[in-house]
Formats: structure tokens, C-alpha cells, sequence
């Protein structure tokens, strides 16, 4: 990611007005977890945008990949609204709406990311995540029965954080009075967009 950095701060150089560039850059500060650079050059991306020109990278990439960087600096809020700039632009796109409910899980809106992650159970790619969030969010709101079945789903198509889940919370532990401890949304959600490779993509290719 390093030397892609490098190299496309070289095109930079001669060709100040790049937005695929300042978004392939930003994707690759992610990819290093270096959030606030990311977002930096995601801001770039967005000012030299020209919807007049051919961009290889839709704007609404962009806004998507911002709300990521930004929900990983516990920015939900304004990761929220830059979301809302993505779904108007690709709305029907999967790895939206997941961030879509991942998101509404951060800021305590149970309930209506349940209802956004009932809709989507159809992408069979990201079932991991869904069943997991949504057993989070049922957990919260002590519906331990559904959040144990979530977590079983989940844990069935690879989440190891919905194993952890169950190993933490056996069935006869479980009560509505129970934590959800802060480092297993965390940690998958990082885990989910790095292996979805929503950060890098392109960069990966042209970059080894």
C-alpha cells in the first residue's frame, strides 16, 4: 500500500486535479488504517469530481468508502449522512446497505437496522455480517432467543466473532441483563471491509 502511495502521489504531482487517484490514495491510507488520511483525500476526490468526465471510480465509491473511514473514527454520524450521498448514487448495492445497518447499530437504532438487515439477507456473500449485526442488535433490545439464532447463523457461514458470541454467552448464561462487549462489533466490522476489500480494489491490481 506503501509504494502505491508513492506512486500515486507521483501522478498527483502532474496531475493535481485527479479525483480516481485522490480516491485510489485514500483507499490505500485506509487499507493502512490511517482513517484521517483517508478521509483527506476522499474530500479531494469529492471537490475535483467531475460528473462531465469519465471517472473510473462513481462518486458514490467515494462516498461509501468516507462513511467506512469514518465509522472506523467512531464518526457515525457524519459516516450516516455520507452513506445517504452513496445509496442515492448505487442504491442498489449490497456492501451499502450493509455499512447501512452496521451503522445504525453504532448509533443505538435498533430497531431500524434489524429492519434494514431483515431486507438484505439475500446477499449470500455477506450473510456472515448480517445475521451477526442483527443478533447484536436483538441482544440490546433482549430478544436473546433471536440474538442466539442470529449468532448460530452467522457462526455457520464463518464469523468467528459470532463464535466468540456463543462461547461468551452460553445458553444458560444468557440474559437480558447481559454486556455486548464493545471489541466484537469492532473488530468484525474491521475485519469484514478489509476482506471485502471496499478500501483498496482497484489499488490491489495496479499495485501488488
Amino acid at each position: 500500500y506503501r509504494e502505491a502511495i508513492s506512486a500515486l502521489t507521483d501522478i498527483l504531482m502532474n496531475d493535481p486535479q485527479n479525483s480516481d487517484a485522490y480516491y485510489l490514495r485514500g483507499c490505500s491510507w485506509a487499507s493502512l488504517v490511517l482513517h484521517d488520511n483517508a478521509i483527506i483525500d476522499y474530500n479531494q476526490a469529492l471537490h475535483y469530481f467531475d460528473s462531465k468526465k469519465e471517472n473510473i471510480y462513481p462518486i458514490g465509491s467515494i462516498y461509501r468508502n468516507k462513511a467506512v473511514s469514518q465509522m472506523f473514527n467512531q464518526d457515525y454520524e457524519e459516516a450516516l449522512k455520507n452513506l445517504e450521498l452513496a445509496l442515492k448514487d448505487t442504491p442498489d448495492d449490497g456492501y451499502n446497505d450493509v455499512l447501512n445497518g452496521v451503522l445504525n447499530y453504532h448509533v443505538k437504532r435498533y430497531e431500524n437496522a434489524i429492519k434494514i438487515f431483515s431486507e438484505i439477507t439475500h446477499y449470500t456473500d455477506l450473510q456472515d455480517i448480517i445475521y451477526y449485526y442483527r443478533g447484536l442488535c436483538y441482544f440490546a433490545i433482549g430478544e436473546t432467543p433471536k440474538a442466539r439464532a442470529d449468532m448460530q447463523c452467522a457462526a455457520r457461514f464463518g464469523s468467528k466473532d459470532a463464535s466468540d458470541w456463543l462461547q461468551q454467552y452460553p445458553y444458560y448464561l444468557i440474559s437480558t441483563e447481559c454486556y455486548i462487549p464493545r471489541y466484537f462489533p469492532v473488530f468484525h466490522a474491521r475485519r469484514f471491509f478489509l476482506q471485502k476489500k471496499l478500501f483498496s480494489g482497484f489499488c490491489l491490481s495496479v499495485f501488488p
